[in-house]
């Protein structure tokens, strides 16, 4: 949802009515002695990438960020100043005391508004193809149905969010969603997963999204690791998008603008959402044109059967498929297991051949059924996955 191009009314007691634009892609602060719980140091480093196009941990203050008012992009006229940028009662703070690394974060605080949020922004120069990532933790009770938008955040020339990182609570468990955008829909989509680790309060996360623009060739993805892991989680990835319809002056495409900061949204996600009070922090935020550090992608495993309800004696042949998206995996070790009378049996481990694929033929000597699986233990490119089963019936 463009949540960057709405008007604020105030209406002041001479009934004079003032409309303010503002662009989102204060009050009282809380204190941060009472915080004595969280984290204060963490030794994760994402490596430094090929391509980099912007870092930042704070330590200089707000100064490698920039915003405008009312309109965030220079290009379009708007006033620029350097800083963050907060709503409806949201505050903003540099903490020496909540760090993931080096001395300064950003802590940024929402109260119970939906609608609030407090971002900072960078303009970089436009990438068909970018990557953002950045350590973040925050301390918050999502209710049910409610979404927090939890970033990084890359957006387009007129503010499109083209792909961002939200935590979703789907029925009391915390979810990570990607929003994205295409031409069609705008930036109202949601893809939302049970992937990757499991999400707490005041503990360390590096989100990384990716956004590729095109015209039926884009793609954008979301990936998590958590304070202590060697490597990203693929949380989500989309393709063949269509999401090149936000456009520069001159006709550009791609990458405009980096954010980070909370957001919790208002009616626009969905009638269950909610508002509730949210304190984040930010650290160690980096954009390139290529990947930022080892990813885990996603994996698919299958298995067939030639025949579920062979006679007593007869082969049945098993087939088992592992993928990566639309690409076959070959040389991963997958296994072959059944169930029978309650007890497992591993049938065979082989390496997947070039359509990723791996068989096994045997007979049964009795009647039953038997209920067989596939599975791929993972490796440090590729997440586990077990296939769905294929219950066989021996007549």
């Amino acid at each position: 949802m463009n949540r960057k191009r709405f008007a604020l009314t105030l209406i002041v007691v001479t009934l004079l009515t003032l409309t303010v634009a503002v662009a989102n892609c204060g009050s009282v602060n809380y204190p941060h002695r009472g915080d004595t719980s969280l984290p204060t140091t963490a030794s994760d480093q994402t490596p430094t990438p090929t391509g980099l196009v912007f870092s930042d941990g704070f330590e200089r203050g707000w100064g490698a960020w920039t915003y405008d008012s009312p309109v965030r992009d220079q290009e379009t006229g708007g006033h620029v100043t350097s800083g963050p940028w907060a709503i409806l009662g949201a505050t903003y703070a540099l903490d020496s005391t909540v760090v993931h690394s080096g001395n300064i974060a950003a802590k940024f605080t929402l109260p119970e508004v939906m609608g609030s949020w407090s971002n900072v922004y960078k303009t970089v120069d436009y990438a068909t193809t970018l990557y953002m990532s950045g350590w973040f933790m925050f301390d918050a009770s999502i209710p049910n149905g409610s979404y927090l938008l939890v970033g990084p955040c890359i957006c387009g020339y007129g503010d499109h969010d083209l792909v961002c990182g939200y935590i979703y609570n789907s029925n009391g468990v915390l979810k990570w969603s990607t929003e994205y955008y295409t031409n069609a829909a705008g930036d109202t989509l949601f893809a939302t997963s049970s992937l990757g680790p499991s999400i707490q309060t005041k503990v360390w996360y590096n989100v990384q999204v990716m956004s590729k623009v095109g015209n039926g060739n884009g793609e954008v993805a979301m990936w998590v690791m958590q304070q202590g892991q060697s490597q990203f989680t693929e949380i989500a990835r989309m393709t063949g998008l269509t999401n090149d319809g936000d456009k520069g002056p001159n006709g550009e495409i791609g990458a405009r603008h980096l954010q980070v900061g909370p957001y919790v949204p208002s009616s626009w996600v969905g009638p269950s959402q909610q508002a509730f009070p949210v304190k984040a922090w930010y650290d160690d935020t980096l954009a390139s044109t290529s990947a930022l550090g080892p990813v885990s992608k996603i994996t698919t495993t299958t298995i067939t059967a030639s025949t579920t309800a062979p006679a007593v004696g007869q082969s049945v042949t098993f087939t088992a498929t592992l993928k990566s998206g639309t690409t076959a995996l070959s040389g991963k070790s997958v296994s072959i297991y059944h169930y029978f009378n309650g007890v497992k049996y591993t049938d065979t481990t082989k390496t997947t051949n070039s359509a990723g694929q791996i068989s096994l033929t045997q007979s049964f000597g009795s009647t039953g059924q038997r209920t067989y699986y596939a599975t791929f233990a993972g490796d440090t490119g590729y997440k586990t996955s077990t296939s769905p089963a294929v219950t066989i019936n021996v007549q």
